[in-house]
């Protein structure tokens, strides 16, 4: 009589008979006589995963296209974007002029605009541009102290995104802004992973040296400013921390969802779908991680010669932070996975 396994059917199948005593149902033939049940839980569970993957892939999908779509709209409604990149000269100066430029913190932060729009990558470029919106209040106030004390130099302020900047008679009007940004609004130096890296550095400040730099307009207070002490790789990591704000790292992040989301849509099965997202979600991190940090540690490298030259050292760490980006990307789309 042929026998067929309910979960893996085959002809000659024959079930082991359950065990008659405990020492016969452990070991090996334990594994044996158990397999069957074994295999209908993992069946189940397996069943449960692809239903759960289905019901997430959807809308993932919907909303893939839906990004597509807009980045065709806006390529059919603005030719411009096009012809600009499409025109090697007029693409060029404009690059030229955005490295050129980039001492300007707004504009560093559109370096990678160019790039985006040669690619029609619409949606990442809009990105680009509303991160660099966010954070004109903040590089508003680092521009103007560069004017100010171009030469000067009396400790590291936090690099927050909205205190100290024209903002505040604004925030201190609005009690839930207010509230939110005395939560969020930090750096990442205090924050409890700066925290760790300050121990592992040993980054110490000297509380004698610490002092108020004074604000930069009617509407700016005057902003604590940190000194330190230990050797000088100690004081350029509490720098550089100082120089990170929380918020604008969460907003990198967020505009860079629309090319996660892009990725699941490519053909095949389930595995070739998670490789794209994969290989994008390590795309995505490597440009948020080199690009704020090469920034960061720019400006954290000659702000003691002044806060003119910190803005140089924050245009010289985009330059290289992006093209680290792109190397780091290239890498990545020829690997195996």
């Amino acid at each position: 009589m042929v026998h067929i396994n309910p979960i893996f059917p085959y002809p000659g199948y024959v079930p082991d008979k359950p065990p008659s005593s405990p020492a016969e149902g452990t070991g090996r033939a334990a594994f044996k006589n158990n397999s069957p049940a074994i295999s209908r839980e993992l069946q189940a569970d397996i069943l449960e995963i692809r239903n759960r993957y289905e019901r997430i892939a959807k809308p993932v999908e919907r909303l893939g296209a839906d990004v597509n779509k807009l980045d065709l709209k806006v390529n059919n409604k603005y030719p411009v974007f096009g012809s600009l990149t499409a025109n090697n000269d007029n693409f060029s100066a404009v690059k030229t002029a955005l490295g050129v430029l980039s001492p300007i913190p707004t504009l560093r932060r559109i370096n990678s605009l160019p790039d985006e729009l040669e690619d029609q990558n619409y949606s990442r470029a809009a990105g680009v541009a509303a991160l660099a919106a966010i954070n004109i209040p903040g590089d508003w106030r680092e521009l103007k102290l560069a004017v100010k004390n171009p030469f000067v130099y009396q400790g590291q302020h936090s690099s927050t995104l909205a205190k100290g900047t024209f903002l505040n008679s604004f925030i201190k009007k609005n009690k839930w802004l207010k509230d939110f940004l005395r939560k969020f609004d930090k750096t990442l130096y205090h924050t409890d992973f700066g925290d760790a890296i300050k121990r592992f550095f040993n980054v110490t400040v000297d509380s004698e040296a610490n002092s108020l730099l004074k604000g930069v307009g009617k509407n700016t207070k005057n902003l604590k400013i940190y000194n330190f002490t230990g050797d000088n790789l100690s004081k350029l990591v509490g720098r550089t921390l100082l120089r990170i704000p929380i918020l604008g790292l969460a907003a990198s992040s967020l505009f860079e969802i629309p090319a996660l989301i892009e990725s699941t849509q490519v053909e095949g099965s389930l595995w070739d779908k998670t490789k794209s997202f994969c290989k994008q979600f390590c795309k995505s991190a490597s440009h948020i991680t080199l690009v704020n940090g090469a920034i960061a540690l720019g400006g954290a490298m000659l702000v003691p010669f002044g806060f003119l030259p910190a803005l140089l050292g924050m245009a010289a760490g985009s330059v290289i932070g992006l093209y680290s980006s792109q190397i780091v990307r290239e890498q990545i789309n020829k690997s195996i996975i």
